[in-house]
């Protein structure tokens, strides 16, 4: 017949003095572990209570998940951020990959991080605050681990005259700073908008409105 499993004390509980929202345990004597105050209460870790091994490693383990979901709090707190974001963010912090799933987990079932959402205000915010055209947008938006399906439907709130609203008015703002010969200016306004992620057909539109005409064609 095996031995039962072995029992340790707590022996003390002691609040720490910088961190007053977490408390230091010890067992047998020993300093063991520290956990926040939400893991004290559901625990019950008590000043002499007996826990077992496997008991004690649950603890510690639920300390590490909470730890981890405080993070992303954190993290996601300064600024909107994406499942991958603060997926990375919590491996560079090195939390396991089962600890960093079950925070993700629960941070999109409490609707603290949406892919969809985010998306959507991030393209509309590089649309309109930024001037960044689809093209652009659709390489940060997969760079940030977003869904094809999820850049198309952020892509798909601006229709044409969106994305040739914005370039003409960068375009506009180009044209007027910029002095000398029109088709040196005309090429530097086409590069900026190819650069900021307009498409072709868009950066045709706009010089064309630069030269109030309809039939101009520049080749690269």
């Amino acid at each position: 017949m095996e031995d039962e499993e072995q029992r340790f004390i707590i022996t003390k509980i002691e609040q720490q003095k910088r961190h007053k929202h977490r408390y230091n345990v010890y067992v047998d004597g020993d300093y063991a572990f520290a956990v926040h105050e939400d893991i004290v209460v559901k625990y019950r870790l008590l000043k002499d209570a007996t826990f077992s091994k496997s008991f004690i490693d649950d603890v510690i383990y639920e300390e590490e998940k909470h730890d981890a979901f405080r993070a992303a709090l954190r993290y996601i707190g300064r600024a909107m951020h994406s499942k991958k974001e603060v997926a990375n963010k919590l491996a560079s912090k090195g939390y396991e990959e089962d600890i960093i799933t079950g925070v993700l987990n629960r941070l999109i079932e409490q609707r603290f991080i949406d892919d969809h959402e985010y998306a959507t205000t991030l393209a509309r915010q590089r649309m309109r605050m930024n001037k960044k055209g689809p093209l652009w947008i659709k390489r940060e938006l997969t760079q940030k681990g977003i869904s094809k399906d999820e850049i198309k439907s952020a892509l798909d709130q601006f229709d044409e005259s969106d994305q040739l609203e914005q370039a003409l008015a960068l375009a506009t703002k180009r044209w007027d700073l910029d002095k000398g010969d029109e088709l040196v200016k005309l090429r530097k306004v086409m590069n900026l908008l190819q650069r900021r992620g307009y498409t072709m057909e868009v950066t045709q539109k706009v010089i064309s409105k630069l030269k109030n005409t309809d039939d101009l064609f520049l080749e690269e």
